[in-house]
């Protein structure tokens, strides 16, 4: 995350961050980042291309909202772990292993996996927050398994706000979302500079693990 004080923007404060940053990385083929509307255009000047929209989105949870009915969804296990890294690897593009065992360790209440005929068609992981808990990344084969993962996670969490950062590439994954009371608080953007040397497979993720971790 870059941040700048807004009485001391439009100083070239960014744009020294931002270079300082991108020295550091100068031997990575591809560097990505998600922007905000307000960090959009500076770095588009530094080469940053589109990737795909994304939206934040929140609620506060309440009796009766998520009702989980799916039977092969199920609260994740230390045993789930190795199928998931692996399989998010090739989702994600990445190895995030580290990442998303500290999320399992520190948030299990809301790592749910789901089962087709025994194979892993879906997972998802959260984390706590102060002023909101985070849902994310939630990955599936399609949207009727994101919604029964996340209203899995969520049915438990009652009385507390919480947010998941959506890609914007499945309308009725978003619909079911509206429906359920979650609110679009603000848009952003996932771009990337140089060569992806593998996209993953974007489409099978319905809830990022939030602009700070991609």
């Amino acid at each position: 995350m870059m941040l700048v004080d807004p009485g001391t923007r439009r100083a070239g404060i960014g744009s020294q961050l931002l270079e300082s940053a991108l020295r550091e990385l100068r031997d990575q083929a591809c560097i990505r980042l998600d922007a905000t509307p307000a960090g959009e255009p500076l770095y588009r000047r530094y080469g940053f291309v589109d990737e795909y929209p994304l939206a934040r989105t929140k609620t506060l949870v309440t009796p009766h909202q998520f009702r989980p009915s799916h039977k092969n969804v199920q609260r994740m296990e230390p045993a789930d772990l190795p199928e998931v890294f692996a399989r998010d690897q090739v989702v994600f593009g990445a190895d995030r292993s580290a990442l998303l065992a500290r999320f399992f360790s520190r948030s299990p209440e809301l790592a749910w996996v789901a089962r087709d005929a025994g194979s892993l068609a879906g997972y998802c992981f959260g984390r706590q927050g102060y002023l909101y808990s985070q849902l994310g990344p939630i990955v599936a084969e399609d949207s009727g398994i994101a919604r029964e993962l996340a209203a899995h996670s969520l049915s438990g969490q009652i009385g507390k706000r919480i947010a998941i950062d959506v890609p914007r590439h499945a309308p009725e994954w978003i619909q079911w979302m509206e429906s359920a009371g979650f609110e679009v608080e603000r848009p952003f953007l996932r771009m990337c500079l140089g060569d992806k040397p593998n996209a993953g497979l974007p489409e099978r993720v319905f809830g990022i693990t939030g602009p700070e971790f991609g």
